[in-house]
């Protein structure tokens, strides 16, 4: 694996991080929700339980 391929699984791993969380989780459920409900769509009923639980404040 050169340089250039180990930089892209560092951030390929570093996003798959990112993306567990469950703030980012949460804030991506809201954000779904909005846009199914603008599309005219149904959005699941577990995305909903999710993007209704509170998001933590900014200070932590």
């Amino acid at each position: 694996m050169d340089r250039f391929e180990q930089a892209i699984e560092e951030q390929r791993l570093r996003r798959e991080a990112v993306l567990r969380d469950p703030e980012v989780q949460r804030a991506a459920a809201r954000l779904r929700v909005t846009l199914d409900e603008s599309l005219g769509d149904e959005t699941p009923q577990w995305i909903r339980d999710l993007a209704e639980q509170p998001l933590l404040p900014d200070g932590r």
